[in-house]
């Protein structure tokens, strides 16, 4: 039961700070009046005019996300702490894949590289969230 804890636990935490950097990106490149949320070409049409900034913003969020998620799934496990702490950012990295499909226009370096920038922060969460859970037991 901790071990689903500490991997829910992080997947909320990782997600919440994912909700929060994007919040503030949305202050900087939010959506404009043209823009209907019901019109997938509407959302196309936007999703193409952000700069290459807004698109970094969400990297930043969903790695960093990725990130404390793993860090805290591993940190809080009773065992297979590096194996649950991928568990966690995998599956953020999930919800990540899933917006690529469900929301028209991400731009395609976007869809390579922010899997791989997930997938590096969220092992080094594990990494080090193994590490200080292994130190404190000894």
């Amino acid at each position: 039961m901790r071990n689903f804890l500490a991997v829910v636990g992080g997947i909320v935490l990782g997600g919440l700070l994912v909700g929060l950097i994007l919040s503030i990106s949305h202050r900087f490149y939010g959506a404009t009046e043209e823009m209907s949320s019901y019109d997938p070409e509407s959302i196309k049409n936007f999703l193409e005019s952000l700069p290459i900034a807004a698109y970094v913003w969400v990297i930043i969020g969903h790695s960093v996300g990725a990130f404390v998620a793993a860090a805290i799934a591993s940190r809080f496990t009773d065992d297979n702490h590096l194996y649950l702490g991928i568990v966690a950012a995998g599956i953020l990295l999930l919800f990540s894949i899933i917006n690529y499909f469900t929301m028209i226009g991400h731009p395609t370096w976007f869809m390579i590289v922010e899997p791989i920038v997930i997938v590096i922060l969220g092992y080094l969460g594990a990494i080090i969230g193994s590490k200080k859970a292994i130190s404190l037991k000894t």
